[in-house]
């Protein structure tokens, strides 16, 4: 009874440990958060192009933009869905994961409806004009007039 009860008290201890520990042979979440990312922004491009272009099959071209992504970032078609998996396995990781990569297009969405600001054209300095200016400044005085007028 004494054995019952002990580990009845220990295991609970041992199973309540955190499982935020990724394995070696997966993805960091940072780099897959960005291939994710990726992903997303290339699916969004091969619609947007296959409308334009009906001639084209829409799920190869999709291919083609998911293995440049991969290739970008330096991982396997199989890599990607190995750590998919185990973040799939894993909502608690994959939730941030997810959340991150939602604001991430929430942030870039409204960016791209925020008026730009418009600066303040750049008065580039004339050298002709200032010194056109300075001479008009200087013939309305008194003493310069009259050095001017005067005759030799």
């Amino acid at each position: 009874m004494k054995y019952i009860i002990t580990a009845l008290l220990i295991v609970p201890f041992f199973s309540c440990t955190t499982n935020d520990v990724i394995p070696p042979d997966i993805i960091p979440k940072k780099k897959m958060e960005t291939i994710l990312w990726q992903l997303i922004q290339s699916d969004a491009y091969a619609s947007a192009e296959i409308t334009k272009d009906s001639s084209k099959n829409a799920i190869n071209e999709r291919i083609k933009l998911y293995q440049e992504v991969f290739v970008l970032n330096k991982v396997s078609k199989e890599d990607f869905k190995k750590s998919y998996q185990f973040y799939l396995g894993h909502p608690d990781i994959a939730k941030v994961m997810f959340d991150s990569v939602a604001a991430r297009a929430t942030r870039q969405k409204a960016d791209a409806y925020r008026p730009k600001v418009k600066e303040a054209p750049i008065k580039m300095f004339d050298s002709v004009t200032a010194r056109a200016n300075r001479q008009k400044a200087d013939t309305n005085s008194p003493k310069v007039k009259e050095a001017l007028f005067k005759k030799k």
